[in-house]
């Protein structure tokens, strides 16, 4: 197994537990919510797994976003030494790139039943630089040259 995927997946799984703590407050204050029977009633339509998954969504989303636009990384990304760059070898990303990047990269790890994240695993077997949100905004990612 190449060392960039495992590079990818671990750093991946860092962002997630990070992404968690956010995720697991909001949940279990919506749960406290349902003592309300308006909250309860909106929230009730929803099955549990969709409501987490649609908090990891957004929450996910707005955090790969915002680290990427401020430090050009995330928290995994930096622990594992890897790094974005355009299909062009550039590191900077365009707002637009990145925001659309952050949320297919949200929705293929945290959709129901994660259909789409096992498709992006399995492209990135043939090139592990890339996956489903990678070739949707033609980025790649790559281990850091200084280390």
């Amino acid at each position: 197994m190449d060392n960039l995927l495992v590079r990818r997946v671990l750093a991946t799984l860092v962002d997630i537990g990070i992404v968690s703590i956010p995720t697991l407050i909001f949940a279990a204050v919506g749960h406290l919510l349902k003592e309300i029977p308006q909250v309860n009633s909106f929230l009730g339509q929803f099955d549990f797994l969709v409501q987490i998954s649609t908090l990891y969504i957004i929450f996910y989303a707005i955090y790969d976003y915002g680290y990427m636009r401020k430090f050009r990384t995330t928290i995994g990304k930096n622990k594992f030494r890897i790094h974005i760059e355009t299909d062009r070898g550039k590191r900077r990303i365009s707002q637009r790139r990145q925001l659309i990047r952050s949320c297919s990269k949200s929705i293929s790890l945290f959709a129901i039943y994660s259909i789409p994240a096992v498709l992006s695993l399995l492209l990135m077997t043939n090139d592990y630089s890339t996956s489903i949100h990678d070739k949707i905004v033609r980025t790649g990612v790559w281990e850091n040259s200084d280390g």
